[in-house]
């Protein structure tokens, strides 16, 4: 046989999945017969905890476990390297206190961190933590000892206060810019906050909750409304003033109140008690009649109460910072004012004796300033400035050179709300001619919602944070929307539409300053929004960068009041989570225009080349997949998106960027050579996941053209996990966890029926709990099959009803396979989707009269043989009652399911698009291709390979087994024999 070489291509197959990259490589030859050449696969090294986190849908990196223990290590070093700074300033000046010794002397400035202090010794006398407070106190109001001024410094060092400037604020509960914020209650079960101006009645019961006893209360809140209700704090008193949480529950159905129940709220702790403490420190001073300080406040609630905890308090630094400068100025004339030019230049060689610009630089301040600014500044209080991190933010899918938008952005938002409001359509039949036999035949449309409702719904999210499908759907049917003939599509019964969180936030926590700054106008949103998010300082601060910033956007607005201070330091703690899209903020201001609808759409902002690119598509026979879907997109709502606007979002970013987000790489640009092929620079990525897996297939494939020769094509084919978005990994896993304890419970039953515990069994006894069958023996009257425990789900699924005629299904004859079969709605070979989705239970022969075509041909064309098949309206009627969601698109079909944009979805995953960019890198972007699992899926059941593999698996685990009992046979023998063996003495 003669090969003519030039028709040879090398087709590489790529199946890449979450641990292991299982690759063949094939020759195609002249004569259309392909051979394999070589294939195998390379197991990619993971741990199993990550491997856990991600199949959990976390979004911790792989790292993350080491980056929180090199974290706490890096804060315990610069924790000790401070101490022993500050041991090491205390004595030189011989003011370290005697109770502190050190494992050796401090010799070596370069490793001043090695020096230790050792245990105390015992005996030795220490201070109580009360007895600290009133030395501290005495440092404020009159001279100490050396050694006592020693010990005051050497606590503000270990307790140096919260500093602020922290990137992200997770306080959920806290108060606005006027005080506290308060919520409307609405039933069935609603949590409010409400402040109490007396408790008038306590009555404790013999009832327990949580081991504690149930205490009946009555109150009055400062409206005085009366509330009674249940609580098991048992520190509440009469006339108490305090803030509770209360939780109202009602009836679903009537909306009577069943009960009422107080407690302590959560303030998610630190924030909201510090800002208590902050205005109880303010009210002690006000009643001193002069600046009260942190540990006079402390030591007084101390001698009120000594068993007060005041260690769980969070403290602000300008707390400690005021408190060190009043004690200093005490101390200094007594201590440290004597101190010699040369002893400053010692101690600021021996803390800063590097050479770089930085220790330079904090060398020359401190011999220039003096002890008080290295103890206090360059000591104890010394704080890092935080590295910009601003160049691991992801590049935009789209624009060249920008950076992806914050998610908090106010144009973002505005995005996200039009993305999920422009893909709700209405799907409606509607009559399509007759039959043969005259019989009326229907056709199934589906178009978008209308601009009114669109623009309802856009300002209902500015106001909530969510809306639920029921919500939506009831405000639905007041607009364009007959329940007899339409099918809402686009949001399940699960979901729920977002809201406008950043607006929201912002609403909330601004108070009356909302309207008086103007912040409904978009413009001077995204001002104060760009204040907030990019000025980073301490929000307690006045001066800092923050601060001076907010304030003068203040005063630029003309806002003039008695208590601005405090205003500034309440605007200046709102924060908004740090997470960054896909898409920059360019690339959102050219969608935008495009995806606005009714009232908030304007045609004059669209663009020329948009323009063009519309009437390109109208007008033009396309072959491009995308394209078509565009063009039938455009046929069906012209007059509504090019009126009204309300493009579905995929489509717009079509219209301005075209199909395709991962980068072309040209004929010019591919490897020449195996040698070209380089690996991704660690932390390249900001998902080491997706970073190491294209690393070993990078690697793969050099290994592979080094061997064997560059190949011309390569297909990819990726795991589902990996394929799966972070919601649909957490979704999955949390049905696979609900699913594994009602397994446990389904074994613990079958143990009690004597039932052999096969996953058949488990699989039956679930959907038999829920007939009105007392035999559990039912359960084991058919075989272990999967095709039967299928043929039972769908049974269920479809209300025990053959949605082909309506008729309905018995138990007694449903696995009579002689009665029923199960039907592929649109058949596999048509269709590659063996799922349950596709799938229905219906009479033997009304499939076999079905043949090769979709549920809908069948119905409309109709059947010589079965005068009890549903006419199209009925079937149409019926379906849309019984089914949902992907499965009443299926049965409704009038022609084979081709969504490139729900495709498009899937390989615009991260991962999907940095593989093939590297791998287009190879062969040139048009040789890569990319394949669904489920056609591997179902070639490997026409081939009959699943049932080997299946038996290669059986005799492996029947090796282990064997394997494992005759270790465990050694184990015994050996342990009897030990047992048996006399015993000798010396």
């Amino acid at each position: 046989l003669k090969i003519n070489l030039n028709f040879m291509k090398k087709i590489l197959g790529l199946d890449l999945g979450t641990n292991s990259i299982g690759w063949a490589l094939i020759e195609s030859l002249e004569n259309g017969k392909k051979r394999i050449i070589k294939l195998g696969s390379r197991i990619v090294p993971m741990d199993g905890a990550e491997m856990s986190d991600f199949k959990k849908g976390l979004p911790q990196t792989k790292n993350a476990r080491r980056r929180e223990k090199k974290g706490a290590r890096v804060g315990n070093k610069r924790y000790k390297m401070r101490r022993n700074k500050l041991l090491y300033v205390l004595q030189k000046l011989d003011l370290l206190p005697e109770q502190i010794k050190l494992s050796k002397d401090f010799d070596n400035p370069l490793k001043i961190q090695k020096v230790n202090v050792l245990p105390i010794a015992k005996g030795a006398v220490q201070l109580s933590g009360k007895q600290f407070l009133e030395l501290r106190v005495k440092a404020i109001h009159e001279p100490v000892s050396a050694k006592e001024f020693g010990k005051v410094l050497y606590r503000f060092n270990q307790l140096r206060g919260y500093a602020g400037g922290d990137e992200q604020d997770d306080d959920v509960e806290t108060s606005d810019v006027l005080g506290i914020e308060r919520k409307v209650n609405t039933y069935p079960a609603q949590e409010s906050k409400i402040e109490l101006l007396k408790i008038i009645s306590i009555e404790k019961t013999e009832e327990k909750k949580k081991g504690k006893f149930i205490y009946k209360i009555k109150v009055e809140d400062e409206t005085n409304k009366e509330w009674v209700g249940e609580t098991i704090i048992e520190s509440l008193s009469l006339n108490d003033s305090i803030e509770l949480k209360q939780l109202i529950r009602q009836n679903t159905k009537t909306g009577k109140i069943t009960s009422i129940e107080f407690s302590i709220p959560k303030k998610t702790g630190w924030r909201k008690q510090m800002e208590n403490l902050e205005e109880s420190l303010a009210n002690y001073s006000n009643e001193k009649g002069r600046k009260a300080y942190l540990s006079e406040y402390l030591l007084n609630i101390l001698n009120e109460n000594r068993w007060e905890r005041i260690r769980d308090n969070v403290i602000l630094r300008s707390r400690y910072l005021e408190e060190f400068d009043a004690v200093w100025k005490q101390q200094f004339d007594v201590h440290v004012s004597k101190v010699d030019d040369k002893t400053i230049s010692e101690i600021a060689h021996f803390l800063f004796p590097g050479t770089s610009k930085t220790q330079e630089t904090l060398r020359n301040e401190a011999i220039e300033k003096g002890l008080y600014h290295i103890i206090r500044n360059q000591v104890i209080y010394f704080q890092r400035g935080l590295k910009d991190q601003s160049h691991l933010i992801a590049d935009c899918r789209f624009e060249k050179d920008e950076k992806a938008i914050a998610k908090s952005h106010p144009l973002f938002q505005e995005f996200k709300i039009w993305e999920q409001i422009n893909k709700l359509s209405i799907k409606r039949k509607l009559p399509n001619g007759y039959t043969k036999e005259g019989k009326p035949k229907y056709k199934y449309e589906e178009r978008t919602i209308s601009s009114e409702f669109k623009e309802m719904l856009f300002e209902e999210l500015q106001k909530k944070n969510e809306l639920s499908f029921v919500l939506v759907f009831s405000k639905l049917k007041k607009f364009d929307f007959d329940e007899n003939v339409d099918f809402f599509n686009g949001l399940s019964v699960k979901s729920k539409l977002k809201g406008n969180t950043t607006r929201l936030l912002l609403e909330k926590r601004l108070g009356e300053f909302w309207k008086i700054l103007d912040i409904n106008n978009i413009d001077k949103q995204i001002e104060l929004w760009d204040i907030l998010y990019n000025t980073k300082g301490n929000e307690y601060d006045l001066n800092s960068k923050r601060n001076i910033k907010i304030a003068e956007y203040l005063k630029e607005k003309g806002v003039i009041d008695s208590s601005f201070d405090k205003i500034v330091v309440a605007i200046s703690c709102i924060k908004f989570p740090r997470d960054y899209a896909s898409v920059s903020l360019k690339a959102i201001k050219k969608v935008l225009p495009i995806v606005r609808a009714g009232k908030f759409y304007d045609s004059n902002f669209l663009t020329s080349e948009v323009n063009d690119k519309i009437l390109r598509v109208i007008n033009t026979n396309l072959s491009d997949d995308y394209d078509k879907s565009l063009q039938g997109y455009l046929d069906k709502n012209e007059n509504e998106v090019l009126t009204k606007g309300g493009f579905l979002n995929a489509f717009a970013l079509m219209l301005i960027y075209g199909q395709h987000t991962a980068k072309q790489i040209t004929a010019d640009d591919v490897y020449q050579e195996f040698s070209q092929i380089k690996i991704l620079e660690r932390h390249s990525l900001r998902n080491p996941l997706v970073e190491q897996m294209i690393n070993e297939t990078l690697m793969v494939v050099k290994d592979i053209w080094r061997q064997y020769g560059k190949p011309e094509i390569i297909k990819v084919e990726l795991a589902r996990d990996l394929q799966s978005s972070i919601k649909e990994r957490g979704r999955m896993h949390e049905s696979m966890e609900k699913n594994q304890k009602t397994n446990a419970y389904i074994r613990h039953r079958l143990r009690e029926i004597n039932e052999e515990l096969t996953k058949s069994n488990i699989d039956r006894y679930k959907l038999w709990k829920n007939q009105e069958n007392d035999n559990p023996n039912y359960v084991v009257k058919f075989k272990e099959t999967t095709n039967e425990i299928d043929k039972m789900k769908l049974w269920e699924e479809q209300g025990h009803i053959d949605p082909y005629t309506n008729q309905p299904i018995p138990l007694s004859g449903l696995f009579n396979k002689g009665l029923y079969d199960i039907d592929h709605i649109i058949p596999q070979s048509r269709y590659f989707d063996d799922s349950l989705s596709n799938k229905v239970v219906c009479a033997q022969k009304v499939n076999k009269d079905k043949g090769n075509r979709t549920a809908m041909e069948y119905i409309e064309v109709g059947s010589a043989i079965f005068k009890d098949l549903l006419t199209p309206e009925n079937f149409m009627e019926s379906v849309g009652n019984r089914f949902r969601g992907k499965k009443r698109n299926m049965l409704l079909a009038t022609k084979l399911p081709e969504n490139p944009i729900e495709r498009q979805k899937k390989e615009t995953q991260f991962i999907s698009i940095r593989v093939r960019e590297e791998l287009a890198k190879i062969v040139g972007t048009s040789n890569v291709k990319t394949s669904s699992g489920s056609v591997t899926h179902y070639l490997r059941n026409h081939w009959g390979l699943t049932d080997n593999f299946k038996e290669i698996l059986k005799k492996r685990f029947q090796k282990f087994y064997e394997l494992n009992a005759q270790r465990e046979y050694d184990r015994e023998l050996k342990e009897k024999c030990e047992e048996e063996m006399p015993v000798f003495e010396n």
